[in-house]
């Protein structure tokens, strides 16, 4: 019965989908990312806007930049729609309520309707779509990755060789025994799946108390989005592998079950570390940075919806002046998310 009033309202709340391609939504949020970038927010709001109509599903970090950008230029109608979105993708009260620009909310007539009315629908959605008993799963073997990574950064000269043969041992089982198995039965283990990372939701660290949470919060500090997969691929191909997994992840980014920064973001490691004949660096992490291979790291990245190498260094210098900023006491700004760079 729950679940029959959670679609009814979603269905007269939200209007009807047509949804594109993983693809084909990255590249919308790359031109919304771009017209940030030239500052141009009114139309990066419009893109934005126009992106999530069509997709039933949109990812929690890109709703949190949008409902930014529509508050930043005090489209507040908007800005609540952005915000509604995200809350159906995992964003919480209090991750609004604390946010760099985001908590402007508060001070809205419409803030008390949204938190009695919009939001315990939106989060309740959230929480029924997600696959508890895989994300126990992940978390469960992120969990013991975790643990050998730790005992390997922890080593001193005598004891790393031990530990680094261990740790590569026990994330190989864990990929070839476990995740592999995961993403042929349910697919990619990601936040279309198994939802947000509740630990990392609010600041990029396992282990911190609330009061540093909500500091950190409060100047735009944290991640938002599924990475336990990521990490754990990222793990496995820090050494040399075969290509046989690159293509079970290529279907799974043509499905829509891996975002297309992080496929990006694995295959940079694949690339360094293995060393295949095409070098297929997208130079979302590890960069090859000689000119010669420009285009066709760019064609890469284009296909999959990622901006070009250009502009990604351009939102990193932003990001770089940001926390420049941040230091000095100016935390209203936008957030575009990056690896490096970033805050």
């Amino acid at each position: 019965m729950n679940k029959l009033i959670f679609f009814l309202f979603t269905l007269f709340y939200l209007p009807a989908y047509c949804q594109i391609s993983n693809i084909e939504y990255y590249k919308g949020i790359k031109s919304a990312e771009q017209q940030i970038l030239d500052s141009n927010f009114n139309s990066a709001v419009n893109i934005y806007y126009l992106t999530f109509q069509k997709n039933a599903f949109v990812y929690a970090k890109d709703a949190y930049t949008a409902a930014q950008t529509a508050l930043s230029v005090d489209s507040f109608e908007k800005g609540f729609y952005f915000l509604g979105r995200g809350v159906k993708q995992g964003l919480t009260k209090e991750i609004i309520e604390n946010s760099p620009i985001l908590r402007k909310v508060k001070d809205t007539p419409k803030w008390i309707s949204f938190l009695e009315i919009d939001y315990p629908y939106f989060r309740s959605s959230y929480l029924l779509r997600i696959n508890n008993s895989v994300k126990s799963e992940i978390e469960e073997i992120i969990s013991i990755d975790q643990y050998f990574t730790r005992k390997l950064n922890n080593s001193n000269f005598i004891t790393y060789v031990i530990n680094n043969r261990r740790w590569k041992k026990v994330v190989s089982k864990l990929v070839d025994d476990k995740l592999i198995k995961i993403i042929k039965t349910y697919g990619y283990p990601g936040e279309k799946l198994i939802g947000i990372n509740a630990q990392q939701i609010l600041y990029n660290t396992l282990e911190v108390d609330t009061i540093s949470k909500l500091n950190a919060i409060s100047k735009g500090f944290g991640y938002i989005g599924s990475s336990y997969s990521e990490i754990l691929l990222i793990h496995y191909f820090s050494n040399r592998r075969d290509s046989s997994l690159i293509s079970l992840l290529e279907k799974e980014l043509n499905m829509g079950n891996i975002q297309p920064s992080q496929f990006a973001v694995i295959i940079d490691f694949f690339a360094k570390y293995s060393k295949p004949v095409d070098n297929p660096f997208y130079n979302q992490w590890h960069r090859n940075t000689s000119l010669v291979e420009r285009n066709r790291i760019n064609d890469r990245r284009t296909s999959i919806g990622l901006e070009s190498y250009e502009n990604l260094l351009l939102k990193e210098a932003r990001n770089r002046n940001i926390l420049k900023s941040i230091k000095n006491g100016n935390t209203e700004h936008i957030k575009l998310w990056t690896i490096w760079g970033s805050y």
